[in-house]
């Protein structure tokens, strides 16, 4: 599956960050570190159509009106 193939490398890509930074001062450094790599992905992305949505597009949108009437 091309997500969690693409999930996996991402998370990968954040450990090496961390490890390379080898000590952080502290757990909220780790945290900030995850979020601008996310940020990173999110800007390289966002401007892509994501294959195949379409198709589960109404799924998806019944998903979130349930979760968030």
């Amino acid at each position: 599956n091309k997500i969690n193939e693409y999930v996996e490398r991402l998370n990968r890509e954040i450990r090496r960050r961390i490890k390379i930074m080898d000590s952080l001062p502290g757990e909220e450094s780790a945290r900030k570190i995850i979020y601008l790599r996310i940020i990173e992905e999110n800007n390289k992305y966002s401007g892509r159509a994501i294959l195949g949505f379409n198709i589960c597009k109404d799924d998806i949108m019944r998903i979130f009106d349930m979760r968030y009437p």
